[in-house]
């Protein structure tokens, strides 16, 4: 069998998508496929991942622990109060709250953030990028990656169901719920084996759960796939 993760779920190796897929395929009954495209309401996401092993995850993991515990909420986001900031309040970007963390780790490292050497180079960046993709969204809403080319939301689901924004798309996911968006076209990075477990046993879990949740499940973004074929 291959081993996948270490015991602090870093990749020993790291094996293509198409085999983690093919493996997860012959463990459980219903193995969604990891460019599965779910569409979510902007504003039922609560929580934002704070475990920084997820990022090691391969697309379509389904793995155990605890991995899922460390969360805040997204009303603690940083970004997501800049962008509300800049956009609700018309605050230029120099003086949203994100960019007094900028100007933190400018100098306390020599580094670059978003491919920028100095804080003016970054306010302009955001002048020439977010603002543009603030106009875009509102524009044409939020297009699924095989229209709109860039990279894919990102999203983590908990042993509850819950689902948890990444470190991937918070621009797009935050704009979009400034805008009261309805509708966000996002990939699951990782499901946490709990949760997989009611995958693969939803007709049994639909019947002994309680009217609440009976809801829950029946109208949950990631179960409509197999609700579809139960139906049937």
């Amino acid at each position: 069998m291959i081993k996948l993760y270490s015991n602090k779920y870093r990749f020993i190796r790291q094996p293509p998508t198409a085999l983690v897929y093919g493996i997860n395929k012959l463990r459980y009954k219903n193995t969604a496929h990891p460019d599965k495209i779910l569409y979510i309401n902007p504003v039922s996401l609560r929580h934002y991942i704070m475990s920084k092993e997820v990022k090691e995850f391969i697309p379509g993991s389904i793995v155990g622990s605890d991995w899922d515990l460390n969360i805040n909420s997204l009303n603690n986001s940083i970004k997501h109060n800049s962008l509300r900031q800049r956009y609700l309040e018309g605050v230029d970007w120099e003086e949203t709250e994100i960019f007094d963390l900028y100007r933190k780790q400018f100098a306390e490292k020599n580094r670059k953030i978003k491919g920028c050497s100095n804080i003016n180079d970054l306010i302009d960046h955001y002048y020439e990028t977010v603002d543009k993709m603030f106009i875009n969204i509102k524009k044409n809403g939020v297009l699924p990656p095989d229209q709109d080319g860039i990279s894919s939301i990102l999203v983590y689901i908990n042993r509850k169901g819950e689902i948890l924004m990444s470190y991937e798309g918070n621009h797009r996911l935050g704009i979009s719920r400034l805008l009261d968006f309805n509708k966000l076209p996002v990939k699951v990075q990782a499901r946490h084996i709990k949760w997989q477990f009611i995958r693969d046993n939803f007709e049994k879990e639909l019947k002994r759960a309680s009217a609440e949740k009976k809801l829950y499940l029946k109208y949950h973004p990631d179960l409509q796939d197999i609700r579809a074929g139960y139906e049937k």
